[in-house]
């Protein structure tokens, strides 16, 4: 699977902007990228993780209904992801955020989505058409005190692709 990556765009903010104009790319050697760094895989789609937020509030009753457990609080990674070629069905399936020491945090299953902060990433229900892009939140749930380092997507049978906390 080709995966490259790309610096990061000034201005691509917008959820349903159109992708970015190539610039100048790499082949991602699996190093970890820097936030905003876009990264293509097999000329399909792009994903970038531009921001990441350790604690969040979530307001709801039962947080072990969402999918947070006991220790644990919410944080965030704003993504966006492009449809280049074909349409692309993207969830919060593949997202993870892991700490220096390799311990790793994978989000909830994003099919109940009502008590989370909008904007939100897709939740695999509905495909982001080529020539478009969605940008949003993903959360999960982190121990209290962790300090995630690394955010990783990894689509079904593609390369993981990682990005530096600053």
């Amino acid at each position: 699977m080709t995966v490259t990556a790309s610096p990061p765009n000034a201005g691509a903010d917008a959820a349903d902007t159109p992708p970015a104009p190539d610039a100048a790319t790499t082949s991602y050697d699996g190093q970890a990228l820097p936030l905003g760094t876009e990264a293509t895989v097999e000329d399909e789609f792009s994903i970038t993780a531009l921001k990441f937020e350790p604690s969040v509030t979530v307001t709801y009753e039962d947080q072990e209904f969402l999918g947070l457990k006991a220790g644990q609080q919410w944080a965030r990674i704003q993504a966006k992801i492009c449809a280049l070629s074909v349409p692309v069905e993207a969830s919060w399936v593949g997202w993870e955020a892991s700490t220096a020491d390799g311990v790793a945090f994978q989000t909830p299953d994003s099919s109940f989505t009502d008590p989370f902060p909008r904007p939100l990433f897709p939740d695999g229900l509905n495909t982001v058409p080529p020539g478009q892009c969605r940008q949003g939140w993903v959360y999960l749930g982190i121990d209290k005190g962790a300090a995630a380092d690394k955010l990783t997507y990894t689509a079904i049978g593609a390369t993981p692709i990682t990005w530096q906390v600053s």
